[in-house]
């Protein structure tokens, strides 16, 4: 694959994480088009589907969640840490909020600014979940202790 083809590639991926962070932290479709400089319309057909919200998902069956509020990117690194010792993983997040499942296990959690496709692959190989669609300009991951690839 030439250079100018794994760039553009590239540029699409962080287009779509930057409209899936801005639709999650609650921007509407009007102003991510006109941003884009393209209607309400065109920017939802080309964006919506593929799973376009970052936030909060449905529990399954007998999981226990809880939010972890009030956070920016100065603290939530340590909530998360501090809740995957305690067997909590992130499952969903949002502006100022992650959202924890507890577990029976002690998880770690990573967050990489604007990873490259080859650097997400390689996060993983290493057993690294990613987390979302992104939250522009960061992606999160996460893997129970002990699983270092």
């Amino acid at each position: 694959m030439d250079a100018s083809r794994v760039g553009a590639q590239e540029a699409s991926r962080l287009l779509h994480e930057a409209v899936q962070g801005a639709r999650a932290a609650g921007h509407s479709w009007d102003t991510v088009g006109r941003v884009l400089g393209v209607s309400r319309q065109a920017a939802q057909q080309r964006f919506a589907g593929k799973g376009s919200a970052a936030g909060p998902s449905k529990p399954a069956a007998g999981s226990e969640r809880r939010t972890l509020g009030g956070l920016t990117a100065f603290n939530e690194m340590a909530a998360l840490e501090e809740a995957g010792r305690d067997g909590w993983h992130m499952v969903g997040y949002g502006p100022f909020f992650h959202e924890v499942e507890a577990s029976d296990r002690p998880w770690e959690h990573l967050r990489v600014t604007l990873p490259t496709a080859a650097r997400h692959r390689r996060l993983e190989d290493d057993g690294w979940i990613p987390v979302g669609a992104g939250w522009f300009p960061w992606r999160y991951y996460k893997r129970p202790v002990g699983t270092d690839g």
